[in-house]
């Protein structure tokens, strides 16, 4: 199992684009989480988007994280969602 971290995307995509040509086979890429923008809502919850996509994240997140089952929201299918 590999992690990656990428940070400063906003100057141009430098992580990502010197992991791109890495030796490891980008099919094999199971899960990309992404935390960008890590936040809250004036309720206090915690967004969790992609779990219509993939349903088995949803138990997984519930039973791995229990305390995080009282703010957290998985209604959000999609960032667009948020946006409106």
């Amino acid at each position: 199992m590999i992690f990656v971290a990428f940070d400063a995307e906003e100057f141009g995509r430098k992580g990502s684009e010197y992991f791109k040509p890495s030796p490891v086979n980008l099919d094999k890429i199971k899960l990309n989480l992404n935390l960008d923008m890590i936040s809250h809502n004036d309720k206090g919850e915690l967004y969790a988007a992609g779990t219509y996509k993939y349903p088995q994240l949803k138990n997984y997140i519930a039973t791995t994280i229990p305390d995080l089952k009282s703010f957290l929201a998985m209604t959000i299918q999609d960032w667009q969602q948020m946006t409106g």
